[in-house]
């Protein structure tokens, strides 16, 4: 009998600590495994099944413990705190695992809450029913005025906690959308039973009530799709024609690489200004998170572009410019003569003639790109030549369907463009500006007259780009300069020469 009696003891202390040890080791697990601690219900739970199994043993002879009030308390807090476990483990399982990793379906936290609600609104029933006797329905109508009291209190967590429900139904955006709500606009990061929260760019969060975001309009910047319009305005001078204007603005916006090609810009005259023709440029981005920088980078490629069509934008005042008492024409000759200068250290020009050179100078055009812009295109088949005035370039050739940037800095003097503007041969390379540049452009009907006047010219040009071509292959093949011998050097100026003549149409 006594010895009974001591293993009933022995097996009412060895058990609820063998079932407290796996509980909380379970509980380490489920933390370990979604970073985040077990919480307090997990140790309730643990500890009052101890309890209630070690208990058992020595309450057995008492009769009727398991009708007392303290007895079901107790096994109220057992059944509700596993039943918060089994929630948890649950919604590991299903919400951060199966539906991200094997659906591609992001959950919301509000689904997390919800569910633990409604879990929690069962079980307190059930048990409230089982143990006590009592109902939901016989609570609320006995308990009418401290009810009247709560709901006025919680009136506002209410309504946001109904529109969180129908706003998670409707969907009308989830995370990692851009919206503007109620004004405020950014990332949603979250979306909990109350509130919304907003990554700005700023980089600073918002908090908006979802009962604000159901009474307000809502913007989804990524719904249907990503792509979404931005728009801009720019004025330029009454002079310049409009197709012209738009071709020039299409060409600039389609340079910025976060710009999508597809729907393609659109170009439209909207007003005719006190002082200029105002044109609103729409086109199409995707990363609504970098709002500002490419912003910037189109409003900047559009001051180049007009720049170097030498289409102005016009001062929205009336503006005096007190100017050196020089004239124009005395400026524009000490441009030509500069440029003249500049010229001359071509090595495919050092065989014209002075008058010649100012021929050539007060042809050219002068043109400014910024930096990261493409100056020519690979294949493009254009016929101009570029000579640097200031700043540098960088040589970007596809070798192999690959392409790659060269170890060579095009500097101040230096030229490029040479066969396109002679032969009309497309483009072999990319030239990229790597800062802000100046260049003089020649086009072919800036030389075509000077090689008809002059057709000795063809064979000393033919001589230098034979010379110039044989480098650039070595260096392109070899990375090394190679030494053409005399015959191979010959032979292919002449081959040039009637490439020349055949593109100039002489003689």
């Amino acid at each position: 009998m006594v010895d009974a009696i001591i293993s009933n003891w022995q097996q009412g202390i060895v058990l609820p600590l063998l079932v407290l040890a796996l509980t909380l080791i379970l509980g380490r697990i489920l933390a370990s495994r979604r970073q985040k601690p077990a919480g307090i219900a997990l140790y309730i739970f643990a500890f009052a099944l101890s309890l209630q199994l070690g208990l058992v043993v020595p309450l057995s002879q008492a009769a009727g413990y398991a009708e007392s009030t303290w007895w079901k308390a107790l096994t109220t807090v057992t059944i509700m705190s596993g039943a918060l476990v089994l929630v948890q483990i649950v919604s590991f399982a299903l919400y951060d695992n199966y539906l991200p990793l094997k659906r591609r379906v992001k959950v919301p936290r509000l689904m997390h809450d919800l569910t633990t609600v409604v879990v929690l609104i069962i079980v307190i029933a059930t048990v409230m029913k089982v143990e006590f006797n009592l109902s939901l329905t016989t609570i609320l109508t006995t308990s009418t005025i401290l009810a009247a009291i709560i709901g006025l209190a919680l009136q506002e967590l209410l309504a946001n906690l109904i529109a969180g429900i129908a706003l998670q139904f409707e969907k009308p955006f989830q995370v990692g959308d851009w919206v503007n709500v109620d004004g405020k606009e950014g990332e949603v990061v979250e979306m909990s039973w109350r509130a919304t929260r907003l990554l700005t760019l700023d980089g600073t969060t918002i908090v908006v009530p979802n009962g604000s975001i159901a009474k307000g309009q809502i913007v989804n910047y990524y719904a249907p799709n990503r792509a979404h319009a931005l728009t801009a305005t720019v004025g330029v001078e009454y002079g310049n024609p409009p197709n012209r204007v738009k071709a020039c603005l299409q060409e600039a916006v389609q340079r910025c690489p976060l710009v999508l090609r597809a729907p393609a810009p659109q170009i439209r005259l909207v007003n005719y200004g006190d002082s200029s023709i105002v044109y609103e440029v729409r086109y199409w981005i995707e990363d609504r998170e970098r709002l500002l920088d490419i912003k910037d980078a189109v409003m900047t490629a559009i001051w180049y572009g007009l720049r170097r069509e030498r289409i102005g934008i016009p001062f929205p005042i009336r503006t005096v410019y007190m100017h050196p008492a020089k004239g124009t024409e005395e400026r524009a000759q000490e441009h030509r003569e500069n440029l003249a200068e500049m010229l001359t250290r071509v090595p495919l020009f050092e065989h014209l003639r002075p008058e010649e050179l100012a021929a050539l100078a007060g042809r050219a055009h002068l043109l400014h790109f910024g930096s990261g812009e493409a100056i020519v295109q690979s294949g493009a088949t254009d016929t101009a030549l570029y000579v640097i005035e200031k700043g540098t370039a960088g040589v970007e050739v596809t070798k192999n369907d690959q392409a790659f940037m060269l170890e060579v800095t095009l500097a101040a003097g230096d030229y490029f463009g040479e066969m396109a503007l002679l032969t009309g041969e497309p483009r072999t390379a990319t030239i990229r500006a790597r800062e802000d540049l100046e260049l003089v452009r020649i086009d072919k009907d800036d030389i075509a007259p000077i090689l008809a006047a002059n057709p000795q010219l063809i064979l000393e040009m033919s001589r230098v780009l034979a010379q110039r071509q044989l480098h650039t292959r070595g260096f392109l093949d070899e990375q090394v300069v190679s030494v053409a011998t005399e015959e191979e050097a010959r032979t292919r100026a002449m081959k040039i020469m009637g490439a020349i003549r055949g593109f100039f149409a002489l003689k």
